[in-house]
């Protein structure tokens, strides 16, 4: 099998010897371009690599198997000479069956990995690009709308199934599984464990993992005395004992708050957020056998959820029992009845074989009900009065213990324990000032400096002070230069009655409902943030600020000081003179940022997604 090869070239084995495989055909057309490939052996197969540019890398690492055709094509004709892309192929993969697959890369400076331990089915097919520019039609505006090559990167121990498409933009995390004829486009997925699936590919489990042999055909070799896999037999023999002796745990778990959000966007507050990280946390134990209901009776919401995000787990969706009957205390149904938000039905409730856990957020709905609806104060009234003295209750900070115990409840207070919430991957992040300058433009904000402040729109939450002490402060020092950004959906109540806004319509920005993905840019680029609430059982958008390295001006009242400590500004939240002195200390730079960043980096470490899964967990078992 003849190479072709033009210009100065290495093509070279692992001793960096020139390679003399008749496997491998090779195409160069170019100079300085590397190509070594290791330890790898062939199955009836061959590797073609066309390469069309300059400079350019691939290596294939060690005990790497091709069972069937496999090309690697870098440039394509004139229009594709490339210049510095790589591909790098890890140790330990297998590139399986008789139909080819193909690693493409048209575009320089760009990069396709593959890590170690993958495994590839037949016709798996890898673009770094679309191959072709798309225009908008019919305008003078002829700069493509769709980008060129971007990255990608597989992890390691991955499957991928057969006649799969895997696209730019792609970055699949550890130990996943790519289902057959999948098409996985431009997507950074950063949960390992999970099987990915469809078209467009989604997650439709997790917690899972695979092997290259059945646990059955590990066990016959071994009774053999062969051993058929690599170092880590012992640990996959272990697993799969784990997984096969362990009892699981049955769980009802209350999707609600859920479902609700997935329908209507401005509801993904707080306690969604919630909900969503002990769905995540739950399903990444083998101890749980997970079912939904909806304890708010909101079942077509919630089933269109779990289509949406877990597809394979939508028949394991019950419907809430209405009413109660008296058979319901002994029927053996579920060891465990959850939820984020709602009340227990009394169905689950008095089940002497099932333990009831909540979370329990804030007290707000009975002790100070004028900042609330009348049909919340009731419906929380009613979710109090369900509360038993076997109920285990997880509340979201001390405050809102304090607030639960003091309150006259049957909750027995060796079962009221407290829990920490934490924030998005998305906050943190590091972004640029290319991203600030775009979001900037993209909400209208002209000024230089900006404060930002996020919240749903409400008396509660004292934006008419914010408001009114931003005011002050810009008249009393003359400034032109600074914004006030106050982002959320429309609440209730006329919250900045008597405020001439128009007059300040460049430096006051009112967003409304903000693109999620929006929010951690926002922070980012504001020299600080706004929570003057009277009331929080938490207080979530300090925590993000923090995260975001951006100082909050927060309330000194309720739970905002045990999440602020001393990463931020507290004030009364009343207090007009200390509101006006402290957006003066961020404005003018008279705050101790490097004292704020050291004690940030406490309070992240107290409050994170895996400090409230490790509580969680152990509650539940």
């Amino acid at each position: 099998m003849g190479n072709i090869i033009n210009g100065n070239n290495y093509v070279v084995d692992k001793n960096n010897m020139p390679l003399t495989s008749d496997k491998v055909c090779i195409n160069i057309n170019g100079n300085n371009n590397v190509i070594k490939i290791n330890d790898t052996k062939f199955f009836l197969a061959r590797l073609n690599i066309s390469l069309n540019g300059d400079n350019c890398y691939i290596e294939i690492g060690d005990h790497n198997y091709i069972y069937g055709d496999i090309s690697i094509n870098m440039g394509s004709g004139p229009m594709y000479h490339i210049n510095n892309s790589k591909v790098i192929i890890g140790n330990n993969n297998r590139f399986s069956g008789y139909g080819e697959g193909e690693i493409t890369i048209v575009n320089s400076n760009a990069l396709i990995e593959i890590k170690n331990d993958c495994m590839f089915a037949n016709g798996v097919m890898i673009y770094n690009t679309d191959g072709h520019p798309i225009y908008e039609y019919n305008t003078e505006n002829k700069h493509p709308i769709n980008c060129g090559g971007l990255n990608i990167t597989i992890g390691n121990h991955v499957w991928i199934g057969k006649n799969a498409t895997i696209l730019k933009g792609v970055t699949i995390p550890d130990d996943c599984i790519i289902g057959r004829a999948s098409v996985v486009a431009s997507k950074t997925f950063t949960d390992s464990h999970c099987a990915i699936v469809g078209n467009p590919a989604k997650i439709i489990k997790t917690n899972v993992t695979w092997d290259l042999y059945s646990k059955e055909y590990v066990d016959n070799e071994a009774d053999a005395g062969n051993q058929v896999i690599n170092s880590d037999i012992i640990e996959k023999i272990q697993f799969w004992e784990k997984a096969a002796n362990i009892k699981k745990k049955k769980v009802l778990f209350d999707i609600s708050v859920l479902g609700s959000g997935y329908i209507h966007i401005e509801n993904r507050t707080g306690v969604y957020r919630v909900a969503e990280n002990a769905l995540k946390a739950l399903l990444e134990e083998m101890e749980f056998d997970i079912y939904f209901t909806a304890f708010a009776y909101n079942d077509i919401e919630c089933i269109e959820y779990l289509k949406e995000y877990f597809p394979s787990l939508e028949h394991k969706f019950v419907r809430a029992k209405r009413k109660f009957k008296i058979h319901h205390i002994f029927r053996k149904d579920y060891d465990i009845c959850f939820t984020p938000y709602a009340k227990i039905p009394s169905s689950y409730r008095y089940n002497i074989w099932c333990k009831n856990i909540i979370i329990i957020h804030d007290l707000i709905q009975v002790l100070r009900p004028e900042w609330v609806q009348e049909e919340c104060q009731r419906e929380y009234r009613k979710l109090l009065k369900s509360l038993t003295s076997k109920t285990i209750v997880l509340c979201n900070s001390e405050y809102t213990k304090k607030d639960l115990l003091e309150y006259k409840t049957k909750v027995n207070p060796k079962n009221v324990s407290t829990i920490p919430l934490g924030v998005d991957d998305i906050y943190h992040t590091n972004y640029t000032e290319e991203d600030v300058q775009n979001i900037k433009k993209k909400y209208g904000i002209e000024s230089k400096k900006y404060f930002f402040s996020i919240s749903s729109m409400n008396p509660r939450k004292n934006f008419k002070h914010t408001v009114l002490g931003f005011i002050d402060f810009i008249e009393k020092y003359q400034i032109d230069d600074a914004a006030l950004v106050l982002a959320g959906p429309k609440g209730w109540g006329n919250i900045f009655d008597g405020v001439d806004l128009e007059k300040y319509k460049k430096q006051i920005i009112i967003t409304g409902f903000v693109d999620e993905k929006d929010l951690p840019i926002l922070y980012y680029g504001a020299i600080g943030s706004l929570y003057l609430s009277l009331y929080e059982g938490f207080g979530l958008p300090p925590l993000e600020s923090i995260y975001c390295n951006t100082p909050p001006i927060a309330s000194n009242v309720t739970s905002i000081p045990e999440v602020i400590s001393n990463a931020g500004i507290l004030i009364d939240p009343i207090d007009r003179d200390a509101l006006i002195k402290a957006y003066n200390d961020l404005y003018f730079g008279n705050f101790d940022l490097n004292a704020f960043k050291t004690n940030a980096e406490i309070q992240k470490s107290k409050y994170n997604w895996d400090n409230f899964k490790k509580i969680l967990l152990e509650v539940f078992k």
